[in-house]
């Protein structure tokens, strides 16, 4: 991965949503509706890389945002160049549930509510050397909703912070042209709205 690599990787597609939406186990049976793809299909996601184990809701608890920008980035930038690099060159299909988009949210509804010496533009530099993806996908969901899906974990965000991150989100999504996908219904229902996006979106990659 380096710096100067092109702005946009055609056949990335980003999962994004708030906590809750259901992101990875839509990713996960999206990837099973794609097998008939001429190409191979490769799944990313968050804390693939070592740094997993210190991305934990315990542990993000007391994480300031810098370090959340920090870690967050350096976990994306090792799964990048250990393994979607050489798919993406490959010319594999890859779908990253939860990529660049969700750091810049995340990071952007924390500094409204507690400001900081960090700033969006230095959240924005930290990321730039990741490039766009070819399509991006936002789960959109309630925050109620949401809530409901992860009773029983650690809350690393209350609800008053996700209605924040969900308006940035959609605020973002409308701006730059992604595709949204109720994630209210199960989780079969949802991923074969998300698999049928993608394959309309590489329609040369499907029979």
């Amino acid at each position: 991965m380096a710096a100067g690599q092109a702005a946009v990787a055609q056949r990335l597609v980003a999962i994004e949503g708030i906590d809750g939406a259901g992101k990875s186990a839509v990713a996960r049976e999206t990837i099973k509706l794609l097998q008939d793809c001429r190409a191979p299909v490769v799944l990313a996601a968050e804390k693939q890389s070592p740094l997993g184990r210190v991305l934990c809701d315990d542990v993000l608890c007391m994480m300031p945002p810098v370090v959340k920008t920090l870690v967050f980035a350096a976990d994306r930038a090792w799964t990048f160049a250990a393994c979607v690099q050489q798919a993406l060159d490959n010319g594999s299909l890859v779908v990253w549930e939860r990529y660049v988009a969700s750091a810049l949210v995340y990071r952007e509804a924390e500094l409204r509510r507690t400001p900081d010496r960090l700033t969006m533009r230095y959240v924005r530099g930290v990321n730039s050397v990741f490039p766009n993806p070819g399509l991006t996908i936002l789960l959109a969901i309630d925050v109620e909703r949401a809530r409901e899906r992860t009773q029983g974990r650690t809350q690393v965000y209350n609800s008053s912070f996700l209605a924040s991150a969900r308006t940035l989100y959609d605020r973002r999504a409308r701006r730059e042209g992604w595709a949204i996908i109720d994630a209210a219904p199960p989780v079969e229902r949802v991923a074969a709205q998300v698999a049928a996006t993608i394959k309309e979106a590489f329609a040369g990659l499907f029979p």
